[in-house]
């Protein structure tokens, strides 16, 4: 997990946090300009995304400069409601949706804050249940294959203030350790 812009604009999947008024963030405008309006498309079509909470839709494209990208929507429902709890389920949903499509890296860019939730602490949390939702116990698995074992490696975040949400999740990192340790 590392907050820095410069890496997440390399990540393989981008993720986009949709409410259920279906307005993008700056971020989510910028990758739907890019992608020729392709994510303001879905969002106009109920029947292909509602932005109910925990909703997903994966969007593979070329982008203006014919280079692939695919951006991950995830609905948030009615973002008054969102509690720390629900951010933390929401990047375990990302990571897990991240591994089982084989993406070796996720990046998610918030720049302003989800209901009460400022966007620091947000992108702390969702990086905290992506972090969480990582960790397995195959010891005794011998028979799978590393196809089999697959799991996203990077998580890259950017915030408004990088380093000030690194040190609400470094809490969270830690917590998260604790819990490995005790389920080893």
């Amino acid at each position: 997990v590392a907050f820095n812009e410069e890496e997440y604009n390399t990540t393989e999947l981008k993720v986009v946090l949709v409410p259920q008024t279906n307005q993008l963030d700056t971020e989510g405008s910028t990758l739907d300009g890019r992608l020729n309006g392709l994510i303001s498309q879905i969002l106009n079509n109920d029947l292909l995304f509602g932005a109910k909470f925990g909703e997903t839709r994966l969007l593979s494209a070329a982008d203006n400069e014919g280079l692939m990208n695919s951006v991950l929507l995830i609905g948030l429902g009615a973002t008054e409601n969102l509690t720390d709890y629900q951010f933390e389920k929401l990047g375990g949903k990302a990571h897990n949706f991240a591994s089982r499509q084989k993406f070796n890296s996720i990046g998610l860019k918030l720049s302003s804050a989800i209901g009460s939730i400022d966007a620091d602490r947000a992108a702390a949390l969702f990086a905290s249940g992506a972090l969480l939702c990582s960790y397995r116990f195959d010891k005794y698995q011998t028979k799978k294959t590393e196809k089999e074992k697959f799991i996203s490696q990077q998580l890259y975040l950017s915030t408004v203030n990088n380093d000030h949400a690194w040190s609400l999740f470094d809490e969270y990192r830690n917590v998260a350790s604790g819990v490995f340790s005790a389920r080893d």
